[in-house]
């Protein structure tokens, strides 16, 4: 009997979860998939019809693609009532299976790639100094951080502007992510770090946290660091967007 009109169930959004990510797998690996018979295999296991497997199919390219990660080609975004229940099923996923996903096969791409030409010099200085503007995101994003932290890194208040750069808390989806309280100006290896879910702020009292692997590095010497908040209080980091990105990288807060 179909469950048509009908909200999802945690189980049910878990299973139309795992079959997108698989298709999202296989097409960045080049592999040709058929997405009609994940359609129907969701609609088995569910009991959804297919209009409705396949607008579960787009609220999750919405929500994915809100939060900063790649969606497959061809569901367009469409927003979602059930938004917390679908939201906490791709959250699950994403834990379970390394944030950010997909960062290792990017990584062996790009290898294999050989993104170095030692024939063509200048075109590698080219390539490094683009790469560098990419990084350090908007301009005028940048400008407002290091208005807001004096042009000192967040973490160790280090100086040399050269190599702050401006790092969303919550991944950029266009210009209204480009606000000064999505934002923290980190030396370039902390955003590195941040972004991959190697570090997060614990919002109790502002505190620098750490994956377990990186206790036993020279970084360890991070952890529990208070970081420095903006004078004005209204271009101070949000804690809902840190607090966000510590649940999506898995970061546990120590006890209080």
């Amino acid at each position: 009997m179909s469950t048509f009109g009908i909200d999802w169930t945690a189980e049910q959004n878990s299973i139309v979860v795992g079959a997108y990510f698989e298709m999202l797998l296989q097409e960045q690996d080049g592999t040709r998939y058929v997405k009609a018979e994940y359609n129907r295999n969701v609609q088995s296991r569910t009991g959804k019809t297919r209009g409705s497997v396949e607008r579960k199919f787009q609220n999750i390219s919405f929500l994915l693609q809100e939060m900063g990660h790649p969606t497959i080609t061809g569901y367009k975004p469409l927003s979602n009532a059930q938004r917390g229940t679908l939201y906490d099923a791709i959250s699950r996923h994403l834990q379970a299976n390394q944030y950010p996903p997909l960062f290792a096969a990017l990584e062996n791409d790009a290898n294999l790639r050989g993104a170095f030409n030692p024939e063509s010099l200048e075109d590698a200085r080219t390539e490094t100094y683009r790469r560098i503007v990419l990084r350090r995101e908007q301009p005028a994003f940048r400008r407002e951080l290091l208005e807001a932290y004096g042009g000192k890194c967040a973490v160790n208040g280090y100086d040399s502007e050269f190599s702050l750069e401006a790092c969303h808390i919550v991944p950029y989806r266009g210009p209204d992510t480009n606000h000064v309280s999505n934002g923290l100006l980190l030396r370039a290896d902390l955003h590195t770090l941040f972004d991959l879910g190697k570090t997060g702020v614990d919002t109790y009292d502002m505190r620098v946290i750490l994956a377990d692997g990186m206790m036993q590095s020279s970084y360890a010497g991070l952890a529990g660091t208070s970081i420095t908040l903006p004078q004005d209080p209204s271009k101070r980091p949000s804690a809902a967007a840190l607090d966000q990105h510590r649940f999506l990288v898995g970061l546990q807060t120590p006890q209080h």
